[in-house]
Order: C-alpha cells, then structure tokens, then sequence
C-alpha cells in the first residue's frame, strides 16, 4: 500500500493526456530553465492533479486538484501568470484581501465571498 501522483493534461478538445510528474515538477515545481514545451507554447492548459491510495487490487482517489498553468512563448511556465496567481491566493488567504501594509478595505457584505468566487474563476 502506497500513495502515488498522477498528472493529467486536459487539451481544448477535452481529451487527456497524462504526463510524467518528474517533467511537471521540473518545469513547473523546481523550474528547470531547459525544460519546456514548446508543443504547448504560447498555451493556458488544463491539468488535473489525483493523489492516489493504491493497494494490491485497488486505487482509491485520496485527493484531485484541478487547475491551470499557462505557457509563454517559448514553451515555459509564463512567470507573469505564476506572479499573479501567487498575489491572488495570498488575498485570499488573508481574509481582508489586504496585505498588513495595504489601508482597509470597503466594507462590503460578502466581499471574501466574492473574492473566492473570482480565485475559482481564475484560476481552478
């Protein structure tokens, strides 16, 4: 018993096709300037990510993750989508969507509601 990662791409045309999670990382993860794609080159992909309970006979999904990841021209983790996606969930995580240096936000019912919707919308 064990637990293991699959990684699927998920292409415009709704069918998948599963990647190595050692290529994932290292263009992704550890961000491996000599690893790209450039088949995917200028691209926002779909990716599911499963984590896996496997047993002799059996696998049971522990957790998925659905996401995107998008490619620049050169078949690379696009830095500006990476920054922007990493600004909108520390927002998120912080309850006000301000940063502590930032001034107070407007006091409008449901606003972290809203801001979750729009993280989801986004970027999941």
């Amino acid at each position: 018993m064990g637990t293991s990662l699959r990684i699927f791409l998920v292409h415009d045309d709704d069918s998948v096709e599963r990647i190595a999670a050692a290529r994932f990382q290292r263009l992704f993860g550890r961000r491996d300037l000599n690893e790209r794609w450039p088949e995917h080159a200028g691209k926002r992909l779909r990716y599911a990510m499963l984590y896996l309970d496997t047993d002799d006979d059996e696998m049971k999904v522990l957790r998925a993750d659905f996401s995107f990841i998008e490619l620049d021209a050169d078949g690379r983790h696009d830095e500006e989508s990476f920054h922007k996606t990493m600004h909108d969930a520390v927002n998120l995580m912080s309850g006000s969507g301000r940063l502590y240096w930032q001034p107070e936000p407007s006091n409008v019912i449901g606003e972290q509601a809203f801001r979750q919707r729009r993280f989801k919308l986004e970027h999941r």
